[in-house]
């Protein structure tokens, strides 16, 4: 079930941060069949256990995935904005959303292709489709990260690994970079309670990372990177943390 929202007639992906400029064909896939539509904060895009009829990609703004109990908690699954892919599940014949995604931007734009018409495209061009499993190779991989850090990391590093991926992301390097998401969604999303982010926020103030409001400022990124990385089994390997490094002349990788 979808709710009103407002269709555009292009697609600016030039505007878009995005991991698909890593992958060509999804790129030119998403470039030339998708269309775009615009929500307002709070409107839901798909529902928990619908059938995934569309395949959703976020061009601008930001949207939570989350998974609701019948007695009401609610897990954040994934905090998503420009570049992220919302549904793969709609690659798959009969399948169903599994989760909830609701915008919580101010405004989103978000581009969305017929599941039907995109599983024919790869049935007919097996070069996008390998590059759609390495992609959701990628994501599973991230998930797992995620998972582990909820037991080898503290809050406070949960939340710099966070700003770290925001850096890259919003390819700001090591400056001043937003985060536009309301308290407690982004607690959740840590695996966190509200007081416990705020506490984290001031313990990074210590290695330079200083959180007023949605503004984030970083005066060194290696102290960052020293704080969060040592708690990572990607330590090295990470291509976050790399290019973050790249962008100081006093950070050297481990």
């Amino acid at each position: 079930m979808l709710h009103e929202h407002q269709t555009e007639q292009h697609f600016p992906f030039e505007d878009a941060q995005t991991l698909l400029r890593a992958y060509p064909g999804i790129y030119e896939l998403l470039r030339t069949h998708m269309d775009e539509r615009r929500f307002q904060k709070d409107h839901p895009v798909f529902f928990h256990g619908d059938a995934a009829h569309s395949f959703w990609y976020v061009v601008q703004g930001w949207v939570k995935l989350a998974r609701q109990t019948p007695d009401g908690k609610e897990t954040v699954v994934a905090l998503c904005t420009e570049g992220d892919l919302l549904s793969d599940c709609a690659l798959f014949e009969n399948s169903n959303y599994n989760t909830n995604a609701n915008v919580i931007s101010e405004t989103a734009i978000l581009g969305v292709i017929p599941a039907v018409q995109l599983r024919r495209i790869l049935n007919e061009h097996a070069d996008i489709a390998k590059q759609f499993m390495q992609l959701m190779q990628h994501n599973a991989q991230r998930t797992q990260l995620n998972f582990e850090h909820l037991q080898t990391m503290s809050a406070a590093q949960r939340l710099g690994c966070f700003i770290m991926r925001l850096c890259d992301r919003q390819n700001k390097g090591p400056e001043t970079i937003y985060i536009p998401v309301e308290k407690h969604i982004l607690a959740n999303h840590l695996g966190m309670k509200a007081e416990t982010l705020s506490r984290s926020q001031q313990q990074l103030r210590d290695i330079g990372v200083y959180i007023n409001g949605n503004e984030v400022r970083i005066d060194k990124i290696e102290s960052l990177l020293n704080f969060v990385c040592v708690s990572c089994s990607d330590q090295g390997q990470c291509t976050v943390e790399q290019k973050l490094c790249a962008h100081s002349s006093s950070c050297k990788m481990r």
